[in-house]
């Protein structure tokens, strides 16, 4: 046996929940017909994830392997009843790679915490909203509680409102006797009205409410409704509503601009992740392109309405540099990145630490992950596809951490028995286009045995 030399393997030091040192990722380089096999006394947590920069020199392709041991062994094949070993030793180090700085858990803070001290340094902090994950909304909502956090925030910033419903949120978050249908107007008449059914949009505001009661007025929450107020009885088509869709982000910057930065305020923003990012991603890429393909002349201008345009924290970068920070929202155990970050052998285990938890992109390998990497449909992107999207550094400032999410699409039993508000959503969802129309029908339950008194009301409400 022979033993490779130490730069065929690329690796980082990182420090584990224990507070040792220990070597994380291991990526190798290795000549055609070499692989890699784990030796008896090494104590390897492997993934079939693939480690951006690691190839095969011969084929040119990822080479799917990452380890946390101390030993390993590449094993060449000379035939089929012969094979050479090379055992590869790690050594102990005691410092970074010099090439890459290495994630720390030291680099990791207690959310409210990390947010509270952004407000040092920015006017806005974004946290990406999760849609149909009501444990993200339920996070975002508990943060509010910290006297901390909650000391240094003027107003949130919210996507799921309509801003001709501002006077009414304004009064409601004040302690005024608002009833809950007048209130619910705010997010029911939104553009993506069926999104913002789950209870978790509707507890936020009660919270700030709560909040309030126990603040001096000049102290006191504001929550600032973002969409541009628009009516409902405008849309009759749907380009319509496309046209309205498209123009939110721009809307949502005038909004922000109007009522939180010329103002001279702070404002805690939770919007949906991809209107955060500093430029447009484009999902679904593969199926984008099959579908421009196929589309006849009348959908392509219709589906030109609906071209990409420049999200919220690309706005903000560019016309207010230096006072935003964007943090993308993820499951810690997702894709077991929490194995990279922690170095933790075991598969099984959760690591212990309270979540949420923040830490800024720019970190060592952290920020170097193609951004497809945080993302829920990952594991759906081609090789091509992800090497296509930017880095995490170049589309959000850090990163928050949740723990074990779970996507839950479906309505809340007290939506389900408002007959008149699903004839209202039947209703409106016929003036949508037909994908996005067929998907929202989809979650919503027949009404053939609403009442004609009840379809009145229905037609007639806001």
């Amino acid at each position: 046996m022979s033993v490779f030399d130490l730069p065929m393997a690329h690796y980082q030091v990182v420090e584990n929940h224990q507070g040792d040192l220990a070597i994380w990722p291991v990526s190798l380089v290795l000549p055609q017909g070499w692989q890699v096999r784990f030796s008896s006394d090494s104590t390897p947590s492997l993934s079939p994830a693939v480690l951006p920069g690691a190839l095969n020199d011969a084929q040119n392709e990822p080479l799917p392997y990452k380890a946390c041991c101390m030993k390993f062994i590449a094993q060449q094949s000379l035939g089929s009843d012969s094979q050479a070993d090379v055992v590869m030793n790690i050594p102990s180090v005691n410092k970074p790679s010099s090439d890459q700085e290495a994630t720390k858990l030291s680099s990791l803070q207690p959310a409210a915490q990390g947010i509270t001290a952004l407000f040092d340094h920015y006017d806005l902090v974004g946290l990406s909203e999760m849609h149909w994950h009501p444990a993200v909304i339920a996070a975002f909502t508990d943060l509010l509680r910290s006297d901390e956090l909650a000391a240094v925030v003027d107003d949130i910033v919210v996507e799921f409102g309509n801003a001709a419903y501002q006077s009414v949120v304004d009064e409601y978050v004040a302690g005024a006797p608002v009833t809950e249908a007048e209130l619910a107007k705010a997010w029911q008449n939104t553009l993506n009205f069926v999104v913002w059914q789950p209870s978790g949009y509707q507890q936020l505001f009660k919270m700030v409410r709560q909040l309030n009661q126990q603040r001096p007025k000049s102290q006191q929450l504001r929550i600032v409704l973002a969409e541009p107020a628009f009516d409902w009885a405008q849309i009759k088509q749907p380009s319509d509503w496309q046209a309205l869709q498209a123009a939110r982000d721009q809307g949502y910057y005038q909004r922000i601009e109007l009522e939180v930065l010329n103002k001279g305020r702070k404002g805690l923003m939770i919007f949906g992740g991809y209107h955060l990012t500093r430029q447009p991603v484009s999902r679904n890429r593969a199926k984008q392109v099959a579908s421009a393909n196929t589309e006849t002349p009348a959908q392509k201008t219709s589906n030109s309405v609906m071209a990409v345009k420049a999200t919220l924290g690309e706005l903000l970068a560019e016309k207010q540099p230096g006072r935003s920070y964007m943090l993308w929202t993820t499951d810690i155990l997702q894709f077991e990145l929490w194995h990279r970050l922690l170095s933790t052998p075991s598969h099984n285990a959760e690591p212990s630490y309270v979540w949420p938890q923040v830490i800024a992109s720019e970190q060592g390998w952290l920020g170097a992950l193609p951004f497809a990497a945080l993302t829920s449909d990952f594991q759906n992107q081609t090789t091509a596809s992800i090497e296509q999207l930017p880095p995490v550094n170049s589309m959000v400032e850090g990163v928050l951490f949740l723990s074990g999410l779970a996507r839950e699409v479906k309505l809340p039993e007290s939506v389900v028995a408002d007959q008149a508000w699903l004839s209202t959503m039947w209703q409106r969802t016929e003036r949508l286009p037909k994908d996005f129309r067929q998907r929202l029908q989809s979650l919503l339950p027949d009404t053939s045995n609403v009442t004609d008194s009840q379809k009145n009301t229905a037609t007639h409400r806001p």
